[in-house]
């Protein structure tokens, strides 16, 4: 689910950019910064059993690929967009333009929520189906 841009305020002294927590889909218990990666360069490539995220593009341009185990589709985000990826998508995040991404969880790290194989993944999406 895309979300419409956030207010960014920029003036000569400088860019500000807010989230009032009680708008998001749930409420946050991480937070972490995604930035440096290389023009062009795909991160993520996991999905998360129990995790939602919240991925808003601070700057440059992202384009996030989700996946049901399915079907895929490409988001795109520039400056100001977030979108809501739900616990078992499977994601991906191509970063353009200097992007910076940030990323609000709705649990703390642990590292058993991570499937990070994608042939796993689908097994794990068809067992479900079956329940």
């Amino acid at each position: 689910m895309k979300i419409d841009k956030y207010i960014i305020h920029s003036e000569i002294r400088g860019n500000l950019f807010a989230i009032d927590f009680d708008k998001l889909p749930f409420e946050p218990k991480r937070s972490f910064l995604v930035y440096g990666v290389p023009e062009g360069f795909e991160r993520g490539n996991h999905a998360h059993i129990n995790t939602n995220q919240y991925l808003i593009c601070l700057n440059g341009i992202l384009q996030i690929k989700v996946n049901n185990g399915k079907t895929e589709n490409s988001i795109y985000l520039t400056k100001g967009d977030g979108v809501l990826i739900d616990k078992m998508i499977w994601d991906s995040q191509i970063f353009y333009g200097n992007a910076i991404l940030l990323v609000l969880c709705d649990t703390n790290y642990d590292g058993n929520d991570y499937i990070r194989d994608y042939e796993k993944y689908k097994d794990y999406c068809n067992l479900l189906i079956k329940h």
